[in-house]
């Protein structure tokens, strides 16, 4: 018989962080007798990637740092797309991989970035993480996290309505917080990266709110770690609870005379497909050991 204890007895409050790192898709085109020469596209807020053929000169936009692509004339798409990886896999601010005519550009860390931008290069990019990092900060009550596995229960004629087995079809998991940290900042996160945005009116100050800015597009670029992190481990992660996708949906903001205002948000997870398949949904343990560094 297992020893029972009262040590595995605790009260476990938790930090919450909702964090991920900017990630940009870019999709090449061939090089037509150095038609890419000295063309470029910015990376977030700071860098840029230009292709240096044999002509044109470092087109050097004020304010960012170059990533010089070297390049042979006539190079097809794929090449293009495997050069610009490696250059860009170089510095230590980023992670590039190519698939094809594909290139993944992973920022390291979770600062909030601008979106990838093309220039003149005729390239396609397109936003697949928008990076950023949240403390949700003070929370009120508890943190309650719902798991479901979806099974689908086998029958059949013989023997009427027994249950002969079950075969999974999926899994579920909500998150839900109250927030008592209701300062701008945090709000403008929460309603911004959802369904909402921002809109600065001319010669205005910015305003964020919900809107249709968004609607009928996919939610996934929104989509952030969601970390529970119990206070009383410091810097050990190895009660760490990780959602590797989620999205906000915040549902109730209470003003009071009397009470402390609050922001209660529930949280959807997504499938991380890029994850191992035994923790594709959520992970317990140090889930640093699968983010980019």
């Amino acid at each position: 018989m297992a020893q029972t204890s009262v040590s595995n007895i605790r009260i476990e409050p938790v930090d919450v962080l909702w964090e991920i790192e900017q990630q940009d898709c870019v999709q090449t085109v061939a090089d037509v007798s150095d038609s890419l020469d000295g063309k470029y596209f910015t990376l977030g807020n700071d860098f840029y990637v230009w292709m240096d053929g044999p002509v044109a000169a470092d087109p050097a936009p004020a304010g960012r740092t170059g990533i010089a692509v070297a390049y042979t004339t006539n190079d097809d798409a794929n090449t293009i797309a495997t050069k610009i990886a490696t250059a860009v896999d170089a510095n230590a601010s980023f992670n590039a991989t190519a698939s094809g005519n594909l290139v993944t550009i992973t920022r390291v860390g979770t600062s909030e970035q601008a979106p990838a931008a093309d220039v003149d290069t005729g390239f396609t990019i397109t936003v697949t993480q928008e990076g950023g990092t949240l403390d949700l900060g003070l929370l009120q009550g508890n943190v309650e996290d719902t798991f479901e596995e979806q099974l689908l229960d086998i029958t059949a004629h013989q023997t009427g309505t027994t249950i002969l087995a079950s075969v999974r079809q999926g899994v579920n998991a909500t998150i839900t917080t109250t927030l008592q940290e209701t300062a701008v900042d945090k709000l403008k996160q929460l309603f911004s990266k959802t369904a909402g945005g921002t809109h600065t009116p001319s010669g205005g100050t910015e305003l964020f709110g919900w809107g249709t800015s968004r609607q009928g597009k996919n939610v996934i670029p929104q989509a952030r770690r969601l970390v529970l992190h119990p206070r009383a481990l410091g810097t050990d992660r190895s009660r760490d609870l990780t959602f590797w996708k989620a999205y906000p949906s915040p549902n109730s903001l209470v003003y009071s005379g009397e009470e402390v205002q609050t922001l209660a948000v529930e949280w959807r997870i997504f499938l991380d497909e890029s994850k191992p398949k035994e923790i594709s949904y959520f992970a317990f343990g140090d889930y640093t050991q699968l983010i980019p560094a």
